[in-house]
């Protein structure tokens, strides 16, 4: 079965670690949606470890660097934090 383009998304930021914990932000259940608008364009929306993290402007350039640099049709990314 073909991935969607949400599915490689999903899989990119598979690779993307908390920096504290050391766990991947997917298995730490910090993505809640991701939606492709204009079909080069992925939404995530997502949550922090804790309010006022610290971490979070850096977890959230590198989740929208490796998606960039990982999905191929995607050429924008846009971080809600939730």
């Amino acid at each position: 079965m073909a991935q969607t383009i949400e599915d490689k998304v999903y899989e990119a930021l598979g690779e993307v670690l908390d920096p504290e914990i050391q766990m991947d932000v997917v298995n730490l259940g910090l993505i809640y949606d991701v939606k492709i608008k204009d079909k080069n364009e992925a939404h995530i929306k997502m949550t922090l470890t804790s309010m006022g993290c610290p971490m979070a402007g850096q977890i959230i350039s590198t989740m929208k660097a490796v998606v960039l640099n990982s999905v191929d049709v995607i050429d924008h990314v846009e971080v809600e934090v939730v």
